[in-house]
Order: structure tokens, then sequence, then C-alpha cells
């Protein structure tokens, strides 16, 4: 088994709250008497405060200067749409906007909001993207965490200003109005939504076999340059890299995974995680270390992820089952972990496994 790069995957990535990783890394399997005519092309960059890594696999000469260009720019487009570190982005714009007053989307920030519209109410609000006052409270947003925990009384103020439902997108789809004081992060879904717009991109170039990751969020299509489906590492949670808890083959899929022991901030030896609860206004405390969701699309998937991990085990298992939804749950189990699937993931990976053997 060797790791592409000898890369972690999700590949670091710096924010304000201190070095994080996402928990997930590629392996290829090397296949004796497996030989394919096609070749291998990657390149990377930078996005979103995080890294990109893009893996095409062709059976023609590929111009990798261009197709870099190209994904780098549309990246950067998403960027400066979808950021909460520039003032000038549209979502730094949106934010600011007067209640009341409309604000023309562009198509990209109208996909996502409407996505998140859906989940939000879908996943009984845990995913909800109006937690960004929160999210700079706690100390994950732009403004590194002070030293002192915030008091119940700065929670309670801030739980008053996280109602996503007070955003509405007018008839014609070309506006949103608050109706209250929002500050939004889509945080949860941007970077699966950027996959998403990226693999777009090499489709329309006729590239259908490809793997393409931004901060761990993938896209995974079609098959690897040993002609078969992709092989994905999903990390055992502690602190040290480089051991896998699952491996699997996938392709034509989006994929995300959301953990609790990478992003936290410490405080008196507690360590408090990065994903809010917007129903409690704390971070999360339950038994998940780390949920896997395999979507067709990548934005939904992320989206998935973080609710998830907000719902805890028992209820994140019980949506999934009810929604048919490929999920992969490592749980805390005292000193040690354990293993969750549900329905979806068993016979999506059945599935896969079937295709290799035939």
């Amino acid at each position: 088994m060797i790791l592409v790069g000898n890369i972690i995957l999700p590949w670091q990535k710096r924010s304000k709250a201190g070095l994080v990783a996402s928990l997930l890394f590629l392996v290829l399997m090397g296949l004796s008497g497996c030989s394919s005519d096609s070749e291998k092309y990657s390149f990377s960059g930078s996005t979103m405060g995080t890294s990109y890594h893009i893996t095409v696999v062709s059976g023609s000469g590929v111009n990798v200067s261009s197709l870099s260009d190209q994904v780098q720019r549309r990246l950067d487009q998403l960027d400066n749409i979808f950021s909460t570190y520039k003032p000038q982005s549209e979502l730094s714009r949106l934010n600011s906007t007067e209640v009341g007053q409309p604000f023309s989307l562009s198509p990209e920030m109208l996909d996502v909001l409407s996505l998140s519209q859906e989940l939000y109410q879908a996943t009984s609000e845990a995913f909800n993207p109006a937690i960004g006052p929160l999210v700079d409270l706690w100390g994950f947003g732009p403004m590194p965490a002070g030293e002192q925990l915030p008091d119940d009384d700065q929670i309670t103020e801030r739980l008053l200003m996280v109602d996503f439902s007070q955003l509405v997108i007018g008839e014609n789809e070309s506006v949103a109005i608050k109706q209250r004081p929002l500050q939004i992060d889509l945080s949860a879904v941007a970077k699966g939504y950027a996959v998403d717009q990226v693999a777009e991109l090499l489709e329309a170039k006729h590239f259908h076999d490809y793997l393409v990751e931004i901060g761990g969020e993938l896209r995974l299509s079609g098959l690897n340059q040993q002609n078969e489906p992709w092989r994905i590492g999903i990390e055992r949670p502690a602190l040290e890299r480089g051991a896998a808890q699952e491996i699997m083959s996938l392709s034509d899929t989006g994929l995300a995974t959301s953990g609790d022991y990478r992003n936290y901030i410490d405080r008196d030896g507690v360590r408090y995680s990065h994903t809010i609860d917007p129903l409690t206004g704390k971070p999360v405390i339950n038994r998940l270390a780390s949920v896997t969701v395999i979507h067709p699309n990548a934005a939904s998937a992320d989206a998935l992820a973080t609710a998830f991990m907000v719902m805890g085990e028992s209820k994140a298992m019980q949506y999934a089952e009810s929604e048919n939804i490929a999920a992969y749950f490592i749980v805390k189990d005292d000193k040690s972990f354990s293993e969750r699937h549900s329905n979806a993931f068993n016979v999506l990976l059945d599935n896969v496994n079937e295709k290799i053997k035939n």
C-alpha cells in the first residue's frame, strides 16, 4: 500500500484555530498483471484557506499547465463568493447587508443557499449556516479564540442570531432578504460545492476518470491508472497521522468526512471541538469521533457530515437509515474506537466490490 506522494490526505491546512486536517488519505494498491495505456496527471494548489489536489487519468496528452490554470481561476472565483475572511466576498457583503434590504445572488450563491435551506429543514436544524456568530464567539472564525471561554450570557445572546429560516430567497430566486440580523457561515458546504464545480469543469473538457480533493472533500469519477476504482482510506482517530481505520474502493461519487479530534481549542486541559451545536450554542459533546458520508455530490456529503457530528451517533444513524444515506461512523468507546455503518454504506461497498471481482 502506497500513500499518494507520501502525503496524508487531507493534506495539512492552517486556520485561525491552528493547524487542522481532514480525516482521509488516498492509497494506491499495486495490482500484479494490471496495466493501462492511460497516463496519470496531477497538480495542486491553494484555495479557501486550504489546499487542493487533482488527479486526471487520460489516454491522450493533457496540457497540465493550462488545465491547472483554469481550475485555479474557477476556485478563485468561488473563494471570492464564499469566503468569510475576505471583506469584499459575496458572502461578506450579504452578511453586512441591512435587514429587509434585497441582496442580489450569484448563481453559485443561490445554489449553495438553496441546498443549505433544504438540509437545514431536513436535519431539524443540525446543519445551520447561520451558526456564524457562535463560530466567531468560540474562536473558530476569522478572529482567534480568547483566553476565556464564552459565558452563558454571551452564548444566549448569540443563539438569538442563528435562525437560518430568517433568510428568505425571493420568488424570482435572484435575491435574498434577511428578516433578522444574520451572519452566515458556509464553510461546512462551500468546499464540497467547490469540489463539485471542479468536477463539472473536468467533465466539460471530456475528462471522466479523475479525483478532485479540496480540504479533504472529494469527488471520484471513473477509474484510476490501474483501471480500478479509486482507493480511499479513512484515518484512524488519533493525534498521529497515517493509520487507516477503513479502506474503500469508490467511483462516481462524492465523499466528505468530519471529525472532532484535530480542530479544537484547549482550555484548562479540556478540548472543545470546532463543531458547534446550533441548539445549545456550545461545541458538540457526543461519542462520535468522525463521520464519513458518501453522496452523489460532495456539497451534500460535506453538509451532512457536519450535521451528523451535531446529531450524535443515534440520531445520525436513524437519519441515515431513513434517508438511505451511505454513512460510516467511528465511535469512541471508553479508550478505544468502534465502527458503525448504515445499510446504504454496506450496499454501496458490496456493489463496488462485486464490480471489481467481475
